[in-house]
């Protein structure tokens, strides 16, 4: 990500807020069934909009107003908020086309103020910034496309699908499963689609290029540029390098004549297939089912190579035994056949550097393109599943002392950047941070880094931090001097603090079952009809219990619960994009492969001359 943070806590400073992506309790269970009915009854705003604005400064609040009306007539200006066309050809003055924006208090302004109670509703299930209701020709040509059971759409060849729902009210009470952070989505039956962001800044670029996006769906191919503050600008390449554009080829370029329209796509979708033909899925010449994956012998003919080498080599130190016992008779040189086998084994790695080598140079190389039982050089293609449903990925991260500027925030930026590209495919990611610094750095990092957690929804676990034993000149054994302290034991510290985390990440989830099992059972009713909004409820009351359980040694908070799929990295790591779903797809085709190991080839992270040099010279 091309975004930088300047974080130096002063006092009265909190940390920065990094673009919230990862998923919350209730978007965990989709498929779980919502009572619409009694959750409708407990969301209903108790008042307009306007009305719940009492609270706050009235400069805060101008201040927020103003925005959103300048706001409503840029968009009014760009023709997003137009009547909507009803199949019919009538005019709907409809008060669901409008702009919304959260008040310092939480509440909603929204401009026109006559909106429909279920877009304040929906605003409060988002709990977005600002959002807006896209109603244009654009807008009304998609819905012209869409199937009446169609549940999304994706934009081939970026990848990002955009949920469709049924109305209004279907989303106002989170029936849909469309995740909080797809940024946009389809409204059937009020023919408009719904836009939200995390920046005021960049709500206006995002809906340019969301309506770049419906463009392209309606033309056949994108048409438009990306800007840096969409969401989706992470995802996809500058305009200059989306994959099928034909060089030269600009929008102002299109022809109006049809036979050369559809001959230009024919070369576009060439150009395309060639240029990604080991990312995107032909199921004309490819078979639905993954490719076998060969076992490989190279290894096994370098290694056997490597020890006829050493066979060798000794055997012409017993042969020349043989010979000086041929000149003078003597067998007491046979004692040294006892030393043959320690030589044989420290010329062992000498003569599989030299095997390797000889390979490297004459032997063949296509194998390390080929994927093979035990490597994947070329990653899973994602066309080939397009009904599969994404797991759950936990992305777990050990720290300890490093700092929250220099390590943590860079890190957890990257990781931000994968999580968001996850999930505009469809999939849920969470950020689970192995804490064993909190409790031994002073109080105020402690609370600051608690704090960057908890505004980030990136859950968190520490352990008690350890305490130092004392030995006695006249003990053989160390005592303690706190009996009630807490011994961080093993040899390797990182791996001890993951398992305490994981350790206590499963307590939660049993007492979690628990409550819901108990739950079902009072009210008697299935325990598959928990809805989401209960499960959260449930969830804070475990994890509350077990904290409880450990009498304040355990520090934790936000989203302890593992995921179908853990991700671990360390504190100082950069990832890849694509790299949760790759994992996930590389999963799905080997169901066999209990782990994956990424062959990093970052040699420069802190850009120190150390670094420089080695990458230099490697």
């Amino acid at each position: 990500m091309s975004e930088e943070f300047n974080f130096q806590l002063r006092s009265g400073e909190q940390p920065p807020i990094l673009p919230n992506t990862r998923p919350m309790m209730t978007e965990r269970r989709q498929s779980v069934p919502v009572h619409s009915m009694s959750r409708s009854e407990s969301l209903a705003p108790a008042s307009r909009p306007h009305s719940i604005m009492s609270t706050g400064s009235a400069g805060s609040r101008d201040r927020h107003t103003l925005v959103a009306k300048y706001l409503q007539r840029r968009c009014s200006a760009a023709k997003w908020l137009q009547p909507i066309e009803e199949e019919n050809g009538t005019i709907n003055e409809s008060s669901w086309v409008g702009v919304a924006m959260r008040l310092p208090d939480g509440s909603y302004y929204t401009e026109p103020p006559n909106v429909d109670n279920n877009f304040y509703t929906v605003m409060q299930y988002l709990g977005c910034k600002v959002a807006f209701t896209m109603s244009s020709d654009i807008t009304a040509a998609l819905m012209d496309q869409i199937g009446p059971f169609q549940t999304e759409v994706q934009v081939h060849p970026r990848g990002i699908r955009l949920p469709i729902v049924q109305n209004l009210s279907e989303l106002a009470y989170g029936g849909t499963g469309v995740s909080k952070k797809s940024y946009l989505c389809v409204l059937r039956e009020e023919r408009l689609v719904l836009i939200w962001n995390e920046s005021v800044e960049s709500i206006m670029t995002h809906g340019a290029d969301v309506e770049g996006i419906l463009v392209g769906l309606i033309w056949g191919s994108h048409i438009g540029t990306m800007t840096a503050t969409s969401p989706y600008a992470s995802m996809t390449p500058p305009i200059g390098q989306t994959p099928g554009q034909t060089p030269g080829r600009t929008p102002s370029a299109i022809s109006e004549d049809p036979e050369f329209n559809e001959k230009m796509n024919i070369v576009q979708a060439a150009i395309e297939r060639e240029e990604n033909k080991d990312t995107i899925f032909n199921p004309d010449i490819e078979a639905a089912a993954p490719p076998e994956r060969p076992f490989l012998l190279l290894h096994a003919g370098v290694i056997g190579f490597a020890m006829t080498l050493v066979v060798f080599v000794e055997m012409l130190c017993a042969s020349r035994l043989i010979t000086e016992y041929q000149w003078d008779g003597g067998v007491l040189r046979f004692a040294l056949v006892a030393v043959i086998p320690f030589f044989a084994s420290f010329s062992l790695f000498f003569m599989i550097v030299i095997a390797g080598s000889l390979f490297q140079l004459f032997g063949p190389l296509t194998y390390v393109r080929k994927n093979s039982q035990f490597y994947s050089a070329k990653p899973p293609k994602r066309g080939r599943y397009p009904d599969l449903e994404l797991p759950h990925i936990t992305i777990q991260m050990p720290v300890y002392k490093e700092g929250l500027k220099g390590v943590i925030i860079p890190t957890v930026t990257s990781i931000l950047a994968a999580i968001r590209y996850y999930e505009a495919q469809g999939g849920s990611a969470s950020i689970y941070v192995n804490e064993d610094g909190m409790q031994a750095v002073d109080p105020e990092l402690c609370e600051a880094r608690k704090t960057f957690y908890e505004l980030n929804n990136i859950g968190y676990c520490s352990r008690p931090k350890h305490t130092h034993s004392k030995k006695k000149w006249y003990q053989g054994k160390k005592v303690q001097d706190n009996p009630e302290g807490f011994q961080r034991k093993g040899q390797f510290k990182k791996a001890s603090n993951m398992n305490y985390c994981l350790s206590f990440s499963i307590r939660v989830e049993d007492e979690l079952l628990r409550l819901i099992a108990a739950k079902s059972a009072a009210e008697d009713r299935p325990e598959g009809g928990i809805t989401p909004d209960e499960e959260d409820v449930l969830y804070k009351q475990a994890l509350a219990t077990c904290l409880e359980q450990d009498e304040g040694r355990t520090m934790a908070g936000g989203n302890v619960r593992i995921g179908d799929i853990i991700l671990i990295i360390d504190s100082d790591t950069r990832v890849p994009e694509d790299c949760l779903l790759l994992g996930a797809l590389e999963m799905h085709e080997s169901p066999q492969v209990a782990i994956l190991q990424h062959a990093s080839g970052v040699m420069q992270v802190a850009h120190n001359p150390f670094e420089n040099g080695s990458k230099y010279f490697l």
